[in-house]
């Protein structure tokens, strides 16, 4: 995850260098640069997934499995889509200038992404839940 994300990064820059994303604004960082902060970013967002299965193991919510409410189940829901992207923006936050329209942009954007790929892996079966 975390040299993927910095790979990511240094092709998004490079998009760019290359014309291709010409109407994306971003940082004016190196390509090495641009990989530190991909690694940075992958290493937030896997970090802010920990606060989350800690309180769910604590309230007995085995991995894997839903919550026994449906108020538990829908809060876990909105938390597992949203805590590793809001810790990958954190940690671009700390390194350089995000505007806060864009944060918030990506935090919905993130979110319905991440859902999108739990459907994808339980489609092909490596999940057994999309929620």
């Amino acid at each position: 995850m975390v040299p993927a994300t910095g790979l990511s990064f240094v092709l998004v820059h490079l998009g760019m260098s290359l014309g291709l994303n010409d109407g994306l604004k971003m940082w004016p960082l190196s390509e090495f640069t641009y990989f530190l902060l991909g690694c940075w970013t992958g290493f937030c967002f896997m970090l802010m997934e920990l606060p989350n299965s800690f309180l769910k193991r604590q309230f007995d919510i085995h991995p894997g499995e839903p919550a026994r409410t449906k108020i538990a189940r829908n809060l876990c829901f909105v938390v597992d889509q949203v805590d590793s992207v809001a810790g990958g923006l954190l940690a671009i936050c700390i390194v350089v200038p995000l505007p806060f329209s864009t944060a918030c942009s990506l935090i919905v954007l993130g979110a319905v992404g991440h859902y999108v790929f739990n459907l994808i892996l339980k489609q092909f079966g490596f999940r057994k839940r999309a929620a």
